[in-house]
């Protein structure tokens, strides 16, 4: 592949297409939670309910921006899970 090829396999910026909203079974925010994460606002990911997502991985599958959205959110439900 080219560099120009491998540019469309790398995270890009959100383009706020809501398709990850969509595509959410539980009718979570999943790049609000993943914002929130990547911000250090662990209050804001349990607001938002990241403890229930159910790690189906649509929102990372669907994204276009090729965020990786499930392992943010995995990574915060960890985090979450040990403060307890």
């Amino acid at each position: 592949m080219t560099r120009e090829e491998t540019k469309i396999l790398e995270e890009q910026n959100c383009i706020r297409c809501s398709e990850c909203l969509n595509a959410c079974p539980v009718n979570l925010q999943p790049i609000s939670i993943s914002n929130a994460y990547r911000a250090g606002d662990i209050e804001e990911t349990k607001r938002l309910g990241v403890l229930n997502c159910i790690d189906c991985g649509a929102c990372s599958y669907i994204c276009s921006s090729k965020i990786d959205i499930l392992g943010d959110i995995r990574a915060v439900k960890q985090k979450v899970l040990e403060s307890r």
